[in-house]
């Protein structure tokens, strides 16, 4: 059997597809909310918001798959890890790359809102709404001692990933001062 191309190893890793879709709820909620295409300042805090959309669903989905290696040995064992076409370390080093990315999308977001008309302060529930999706990540993935282990819960699981899937579109009315 011919081994994945890296790119398509690495797209596979971080669901693109899914992650992707993530970009179209962005633009949803600012269409919605904005009652049109943004424009100026809020075209690009909301390209700036797909962005950070995007990366952040791909350092989710990547941390998921390094937390469930083990079971993924057995059970999807042709995944990135498992089958060893993208190594543990780089795995991680793209997990914190991306997350990186996604808040300093976030962080650029709030510069442009505070220089233009809006404001910082019209910046603020997008900063909230990105906290909150980083505690659900946490609290889902987690197995700290401070965390709620939602993965492992069922239902409570499920609320975190719907609500974290809901976000978005609420995240992409934020970018237009709209939440």
């Amino acid at each position: 059997m011919k081994e994945p191309s890296p790119v398509h190893s690495w797209a596979s890793l971080f669901r693109a597809g899914n992650s992707v879709s993530g970009v179209f709820g962005v633009l949803l909620g600012s269409v919605l909310a904005s009652r049109g295409i943004p424009s100026g300042d809020y075209a690009l805090i909301t390209i700036l918001h797909s962005i950070s959309v995007m990366t952040f669903m791909f350092s989710w989905n990547a941390l998921n798959d390094y937390m469930d290696i083990e079971i993924d040995k057995t059970n999807r064992p042709d995944r990135p890890l498992p089958s060893g076409a993208i190594p543990l370390e780089s795995a991680r080093r793209g997990i914190q790359i991306t997350g990186f990315i996604s808040a300093i999308s976030l962080m650029l977001a709030g510069y442009v809102s505070s220089t233009g008309s809006s404001g910082v302060w019209d910046w603020i529930p997008s900063l909230v709404i990105w906290s909150f999706a980083l505690f659900l990540l946490f609290n889902y993935e987690s197995s700290s001692r401070f965390s709620y282990k939602m993965k492992d819960k069922g239902l409570p699981g499920n609320i975190a990933i719907s609500l974290s899937v809901g976000l978005v579109i609420i995240f992409g009315a934020a970018s237009v001062s709209e939440p």
